[in-house]
Parts: C-alpha cells; structure tokens; sequence
C-alpha cells in the first residue's frame, strides 16, 4: 500500500483513499469537510469557491457564467411599507 501526506490536516493517509484536487492529495475527512464537486462540470473544488442554489446544488462560478439566463427576470426591490400593503390587500396580516 502507498501511504502519503493529506495536503490539507498533514496526516498520512492511504493513497487510495484520497482525492486528487489540483495536483495535491486530500484524505477523505479533509475532503468532505472543504471540498465538493461542481454539480455541472463534476470537478473539485473548495466549498467557499461554490455557489449553491434554491436546490442546494453546487457549482462553480465558471459553470454559473456559462449558465446565466439574460431574459431571467429579477426580482425587483420592494419596500417594507410596500410589503405591507401587499399583505394587507390580500388579507393577510403582517408580522
């Protein structure tokens, strides 16, 4: 068995349980606590560098460029005051 050093706690650790991430080691705990794979492109990355969403997925900022939707519409600003209003023209009270 080959055993090396995990690039990120520095523990050694068997080579067939790692995880090659840009050219270094990374034992599975050390994996799974900082990094994933991008749900799009399948490569590995550092949590922080992923962005998730309303489904928890996680990509890349490469992969979220390249699927950006222009004609998406986003959702406008609205005011408390205006919230309110809504609320109340629907029934609803607001909290």
């Amino acid at each position: 068995m080959s055993y090396i050093y995990c690039f990120d706690c520095k523990n050694e650790v068997n080579r067939n349980f790692c995880h090659l991430i840009m050219g270094q080691y990374v034992c599975e705990a050390c994996f799974h606590e900082k990094y994933a794979y991008c749900d799009d492109c399948l490569r590995p990355f550092n949590r922080k560098d992923l962005i998730s969403n309303y489904e928890n997925a996680l990509f890349c900022a490469e992969c979220i460029i390249k699927n950006y939707d222009d004609d998406c519409p986003n959702d406008p600003p609205v005011s408390v005051a205006d919230r309110n209003l809504i609320l109340c023209l629907c029934g609803l009270e607001h909290s």
